[in-house]
């Protein structure tokens, strides 16, 4: 026991801080905000929910656009040569020489090749030979049928001598026809042994040796004319109808696209391909200059559109079991509408059926809308939703 308490002193009584109560208030405070405030947020977030459950679904559009009256449009074409053939021998022989190769440039009626056939120079002496025959036996045959009919004109041998004896002259006249046209026939077939240039060119490919035996069905050489070419285009029907004869085109080698030259289109199939629907038409290049002979290359067109395409953004499309779908938004409900897709842009795509220009489209519809569906719409530019170009 303290000394105070022994002199009979009342005991001290501690005082608390005028700060304690406020600090409690706040503590109290603060314990009924934590645990009343997630409560409140999870309220919030079930009205929410409840709200949107029990109203319409809320969509995105976009309004669909025409697409421009004019545009460039590149598609794949073969550079072919305007004339090209390979070159066969006409008979059988084998090669004594060739006198052009790869790369050379030839005019028409040119000598490529000498063929040499042993079995037709024997062939023509022997049709000489029955020439030289029948014309002796003409010689005969005409001098027997003079001596008859002076005989038979003194009364020495019978008309009906002088007759026969007129008739073996004129078949042997008609022997030595007969022969000279084998001669003729031979002569031509020995002149088979000169491969000659169809027309003027360049020997694009020699396939044989000399010494190799050939026959009229063993190619010799290819020729080409590439002083122009014939670009072949298979224009897809979407085009097709704005692709005309006369019209100026751009063509260009594929690993070079910044080269590029004038054609003009000269042919056109004037019919679908059955198959890939698809117009194939030719344009002639006068001066290929860095495009090669059977080159790929690519065909830009310029053309005014007739009836320009409808287009929609890209995320506006529905792969269905039945085709394509664009979800269609009108008066707030959502109609289904099947479409053809014409080109595919990338973010866009043009349309060649199924839609009008201006129709709100649900950009990136959900895989669950049903037809006559009630919504609210939420209208994104154009821009935004990826139309134009």
């Amino acid at each position: 026991m303290s000394d105070e308490l022994k002199d009979g002193a009342s005991p001290v009584t501690p005082r608390l801080s005028p700060a304690v109560p406020v600090v409690g208030v706040v503590l109290v405070g603060g314990l009924l905000f934590a645990g009343f405030g997630p409560r409140a947020e999870r309220a919030a977030q079930q009205e929410k929910q409840h709200r949107l459950a029990n109203g319409p679904r809320r969509v995105v559009v976009a309004s669909a656009v025409r697409g421009p009256a004019s545009g460039a449009f590149s598609l794949p074409g073969t550079a072919a040569p305007l004339r090209a053939t390979v070159v066969t021998a006409r008979g059988t022989g084998f090669v004594q020489k060739y006198l052009v190769d790869l790369g050379d440039t030839v005019k028409a009626g040119q000598v490529l090749a000498l063929l040499e056939a042993p079995e037709v120079d024997e062939e023509v002496r022997r049709a000489r030979a029955r020439v030289d025959e029948a014309e002796a036996n003409v010689e005969l045959a005409r001098s027997g049928a003079e001596r008859s009919r002076r005989l038979s004109e003194q009364g020495a041998v019978s008309k009906q001598q002088a007759e026969e004896a007129q008739i073996r002259l004129t078949t042997a006249v008609a022997a030595v026809e007969t022969a000279r046209a084998e001669l003729l026939r031979l002569g031509a077939l020995k002149g088979f042994g000169r491969v000659v240039a169809p027309f003027s060119g360049v020997v694009t490919r020699r396939f044989v040796e000399q010494g190799a035996l050939v026959s009229d069905r063993v190619p010799l050489f290819e020729v080409a004319q590439t002083d122009a070419l014939r670009v072949t285009v298979d224009v897809p029907q979407w085009l097709a109808g704005d692709v005309k004869v006369g019209q100026v085109v751009k063509v260009a080698p594929s690993q070079r696209p910044q080269q590029t030259v004038e054609a003009r289109v000269t042919r056109s199939a004037q019919a679908l391909d059955v198959a890939t629907r698809t117009l194939r038409i030719e344009a002639l290049v006068e001066q290929p200059g860095a495009i090669l002979a059977n080159a790929f290359v690519s065909v830009t067109f310029e053309v005014e559109r007739s009836s320009p395409p409808v287009v929609v953004p890209a995320a506006a499309l529905m792969a269905r079991a039945d085709g394509l779908r664009v979800v269609v938004v009108r008066d707030k409900v959502l109609r289904l509408t099947p479409v053809t897709v014409a080109r595919d842009l990338g973010r866009t795509v043009e349309l060649a059926s199924g839609l009008e220009a201006g129709a709100q489209v649900v950009v990136n519809p959900p895989d669950d809308v049903d037809e006559g569906e009630a919504v609210e719409v939420v209208v994104r530019p154009v821009a935004d939703a990826g139309v134009g170009r």
